[in-house]
């Protein structure tokens, strides 16, 4: 009954045909006039599409790797097993018996479409503004770089081949420089200008222009004639004998100026300071005694009269 049709009705004299076994099942035993059509499950790496009343399961197919071939989908009893090609291959035909390797896009060229499992990589030129600088049949052409997004300037512009290549950094403001430096000169020269007009103006210090002004003393003459004292202690006595008759002079010893009446000629004074010689620069006249205020010398020491030593009394 091999050749008979069979058919998918449950009873067995319709139109004299036997019953078919559905898919992943073969006939085990066929139908006659007292029985009806046998069915079996397909054995493993068989299998059977549909209905069918054959003796056995197709075998699977086998999926070679030498050919760059892998599994898709498993074998099953109600389907083959299926292939397809490893990556970098594409299936040449539409049950995938053979695999092409696929192009790469050169230098320049992108990819548009990669590679499927029925189809080849398609490759397109890069257009302006983009670049390639791989070869594969992965990558699309990319965007330049854009310096200006980056705020640096261009230093090599980019081609279909190759990126563009930044420089350095773009100033926010290319006059700040130059306006700084003219700035920054100006005020060194309005400093120098101050400088100069303030020490042509200020006052000087020196003697010659010097508010100081040394101011000529005369000596007052003593009223007895000159005589060179031999001791200064005789000058200091006589000094104290006029005082004595005219009457105290008000805190002479507690001033630095020094009032000489009674030494004239050559007279040598001792203090607690320097000795100190007066000598007379005009002759000799009688002084008014209505000028006694007058008739001083005033000698700027920082000290006052010492007192007499012992072994300069006279007599001793």
């Amino acid at each position: 009954m091999t050749g008979l049709k069979c058919h998918s009705n449950n009873s067995s004299k319709e139109e004299g045909k036997c019953k078919c076994c559905p898919k992943g099942q073969y006939v085990q035993t066929e139908c006659d006039s007292s029985r009806e059509t046998t069915c079996a499950k397909c054995p493993h790496d068989t299998y059977a599409a549909g209905l069918n009343y054959m003796n056995q399961c197709l075998p699977c197919r086998f999926c070679n790797g030498a050919n760059n071939q892998r599994v898709l989908t498993e074998c099953k009893a109600s389907s083959d097993r299926q292939c397809e090609c490893v990556t970098g291959f594409y299936c040449a035909d539409q049950g995938c018996d053979h695999c092409l390797q696929v192009d790469t896009c050169p230098l320049g060229y992108g990819v548009l479409n990669r590679a499927t499992r029925w189809n080849n990589t398609v490759c397109v030129p890069c257009q302006n503004g983009t670049y390639s600088n791989v070869t594969d049949a992965l990558t699309p052409c990319q965007p330049h770089t854009r310096c200006e997004a980056l705020r640096r300037e261009v230093k090599v512009a980019g081609t279909d081949k190759a990126d563009a290549v930044c420089g350095d950094f773009l100033s926010e403001c290319p006059w700040i420089l130059p306006a700084s430096l003219w700035a920054g000169l100006a005020v060194s020269l309005l400093i120098f200008i101050l400088i100069s007009y303030w020490r042509a103006k200020r006052p000087s210090y020196s003697p010659a222009n010097s508010s100081d002004k040394c101011i000529p003393v005369k000596p007052a003459f003593p009223p007895f004639p000159l005589a060179e004292l031999n001791f200064p202690t005789e000058c200091y006595s006589q000094y104290h004998e006029r005082q004595d008759e005219k009457g105290p002079e008000p805190h002479f010893l507690n001033t630095d100026v020094i009032q000489i009446n009674d030494c004239m000629s050559h007279c040598l004074l001792e203090t607690d300071g320097p000795t100190i010689s007066i000598t007379p620069s005009e002759p000799v006249s009688q002084p008014d005694p209505s000028t006694t205020e007058h008739n001083r010398i005033n000698i700027g020491l920082t000290s006052s009269q010492s007192e007499p030593q012992e072994d300069e009394w006279p007599g001793t």
